[in-house]
């Protein structure tokens, strides 16, 4: 082969390559659930088989993968805030509800509810929880937060709540005492108790 049909060749050969099809990404998806390649990926629950839907990792990803949807929930309370703004009493809650990611614990600034413009939760089957801090039964505006709570609550080794008004020292009779999950289905003004107290 001559020089310059040498030349010629590499030439060709690197518009060739130029014109090859390249890898543009679009969504950096998470790796699958079970560590493999099962989860196929996707961008719309409508991506997903039927009894399925997009899970992604974090609320403003584009695309996510096929996660399967839980048909029962346990009662255990493990709180978690779903991208929606709503606390759901597990995470299981969060899966059946087809809502995508989530951080543990509750809402910090969830869907406001209730209060004076008697504000809807925008999620069908929560609850308005009007739990307040333990001084801060009074009046005011009462607005709360939405809270998805299961049919039936487990036992709940959080805090109990006292009903409000309730400053000590409270007339017998004025209050009552609930956990946190019958607090919240209540949707009525409740205050957490000191941690270790007993109902007054």
């Amino acid at each position: 082969m001559t020089r310059a049909r040498g030349v010629a060749a590499a030439a060709l050969s690197l518009a060739f390559a130029a014109c090859s099809p390249q890898e543009v990404v679009v969504a950096d998806l998470p790796p699958a659930p079970d560590g493999g390649g099962g989860a196929p990926p996707c961008v719309t629950d409508g991506d997903c088989p039927s009894n399925a839907f997009c899970a992604r990792a974090r609320c403003g990803d584009v695309g996510g993968r096929c996660e399967s949807v839980p048909l029962l929930c346990g009662p255990e309370r493990a709180p978690t805030c779903g991208c929606n703004g709503v606390t759901y009493w597990n995470d299981c809650l969060r899966r059946a509800g087809l809502v995508t990611a989530s951080t543990p614990g509750e809402c910090s600034s969830g869907v406001a509810c209730g209060g004076h413009d008697k504000l809807p939760c925008p999620v069908a089957g929560t609850s308005c929880a009007r739990l307040v801090a333990r001084d801060r039964c009074g009046p005011g505006d009462d607005r709360g937060t939405c809270w998805m709570l299961p049919p039936t609550c487990g036992a709940d080794p959080g805090p109990t709540f006292a009903s409000c008004p309730s400053p000590p020292p409270a007339p017998p009779g004025s209050f009552t005492c609930v956990s946190a999950c019958e607090a919240i289905r209540s949707e009525k003004p409740f205050r957490a108790l000191a941690p270790g107290a007993s109902c007054p």
